[in-house]
Parts: structure tokens; C-alpha cells; sequence
């Protein structure tokens, strides 16, 4: 798979996708970063932490549906956290 092909998934799946140049491939997902190394040896998959939605995670011998699965955990994280804050804001009424 191409970069083209591969930013075309991500895209579908609600995050943004960079070539970020020799073999470096970066999707960003809110606050969430993960960077894939798709033509290196090791195909090695980084997952930057983000405090309360993901611990950091180096995964060898990563491949592109790795990519897609996490994209689409933090994803549905994302989902959820915004809902719970939605759900958790209350209105308050005043009277004069």
C-alpha cells in the first residue's frame, strides 16, 4: 500500500494522515499521535502517550491494519469521552 491508499483509510477513519518523509508516516487522532515506520526493517509502530486516553506503545513488526485498529480505539476513546462530558454538564437555573 501507498501512502495515497493508506491516507485514504486513515481519512475514513476520522484522523489525518502526513508523510512526514523517509519512510515516516504520521497519524494524528485529537490529542493522540502515532508514528509508523512502514518500510523500515522492524516496521515499527510508535503510540505517543496522551494522559487519560493512551499509554505509549511501540509495537515491531507493526502493518498497516495495526495502524487501523489503534486509530480506531483511540477513536472510539475520543467518542466516549466526549459523550461523558457532554453527559456530565449540567445546566443551572437562576432566579432573580
Amino acid at each position: 500500500m501507498d501512502f495515497q491508499e493508506f491516507n485514504e483509510d486513515i481519512v475514513d477513519l476520522g484522523a489525518q494522515a502526513f508523510d512526514k518523509g523517509n519512510g515516516h508516516w504520521q497519524v494524528k487522532i485529537g490529542p493522540a499521535t502515532i508514528n509508523f515506520y512502514p518500510n523500515s526493517q522492524n516496521q515499527t509502530i510508535f503510540v505517543n502517550p496522551v494522559k487519560g486516553l493512551t499509554e505509549p506503545k511501540k509495537i515491531h513488526a507493526g502493518t498497516i491494519s495495526h495502524v487501523k485498529k489503534l486509530v480506531k480505539e483511540l477513536q472510539d476513546k475520543l467518542t466516549k469521552e466526549k459523550s461523558n462530558d457532554t453527559s456530565t454538564t449540567s445546566t443551572q437555573s437562576f432566579t432573580t
